[in-house]
Formats: structure tokens, sequence, C-alpha cells
């Protein structure tokens, strides 16, 4: 009998969930972002030029620096491949909190301004605007990443790891 009103229950249903079909919702955000980053990343590589002048419109390191935008779908299909293969995830998160970021203050400076600005996002497939959406979407996957590592890297102190060569993850 299970009290649905319980943690107790809540937990002895993932742990089920867990090890019978190997559930988990770290597996489930690791596989999100991996096919959020390939598919993105893809989706503006086969407009590298009208991608990277999107970017340059409201990124603000594809403005000051114009060699990211023409390498921001390569770096996103890079993370994405580390996130499904989950190798190196602290230099990953890192990464991947470091791209999102720069992008969010970007997102944010266009919504102040009200500008209207094509979202190169997908490349040049959709006509989709900088948005709430965009920003939206960029502060949960912020969240995300921030809840992996701090999974990670809780797993492994529990794990009594002091060398940081032994991280999971961090092996190369």
């Amino acid at each position: 009998q299970c009290d649905w009103s319980s943690d107790v229950c809540s937990s002895d249903l993932g742990v089920a969930l867990s090890s019978v079909i190997g559930f988990s919702w770290m597996s489930v955000m690791e596989y999100w972002m991996g096919g959020y980053f390939v598919a993105f990343g893809l989706q503006q590589a086969l407009s590298l030029k009208k991608s990277a002048a999107m970017f340059r419109q409201y990124d603000p390191l594809a403005k000051q620096v114009a060699a990211y935008g023409y390498a921001l779908p390569f770096i996103q299909i890079g993370l994405g491949l580390a996130y499904f293969f989950m190798v190196q995830w602290l230099i990953v998160g890192l990464i991947a909190l470091t791209v999102l970021v720069i992008n969010v203050v970007g997102v944010e400076k266009v919504m102040q301004h009200k500008q209207t600005v094509r979202c190169g996002c997908l490349g040049d497939g959709m006509n989709v605007p900088v948005g709430s959406i965009t920003l939206w979407e960029n502060l949960i996957m912020i969240g995300m990443v921030v809840i992996m590592i701090t999974y990670h890297a809780v797993s492994y102190l529990a794990m009594g790891g002091s060398d940081t060569t032994s991280m999971p993850g961090m092996t190369m």
C-alpha cells in the first residue's frame, strides 16, 4: 500500500523505475540537452553564414568576435555529443553554462530595447524572433545545467573523492 502524499512512495517509485528500466531524471536531462544542442547546432551549421550573421545581431560575444558566430553551431554539436556520451561532465557543463548565459544577456538586451531580431537558434530554417520564449528556453537550460553539475559534484563528493582526475566524467 502506498500513500501518494508521502515522499517515501515517490522515492520508492523512482528507485523502482531506476532499477527496473534504468530511468533517471539525470539521464533524461543529459539526453535532452544532447538532443537540443545537436539538433540546433546542425540546423545552424546548414546555413552557417546566415546563422553567424543572426547571432551577431544579439549575441554579445558574436558581436565582438565574428568567428564565435561561426564556431557556435560546432560548439553546440560538440556539447550535444558530449552530453550523449557524458564525458568530461564538469567541463561540458561549464562550457554549456557559459554559452547559455552569454545568449541570455544578448536576448535580454534585445527585449529591453524592444528590438525585432531574428533568432539564430534554428539557423535559416525558421523565422523565429528573439523574445520571451528564447529567454525562458535558455533560462530553463541554465537551470538544468546547474542541476546536472550539482548532482555530479555531490555524487562525486559522496563517494569520498578528492582527486579531480578520478571524478566521474573527468577521465580522459
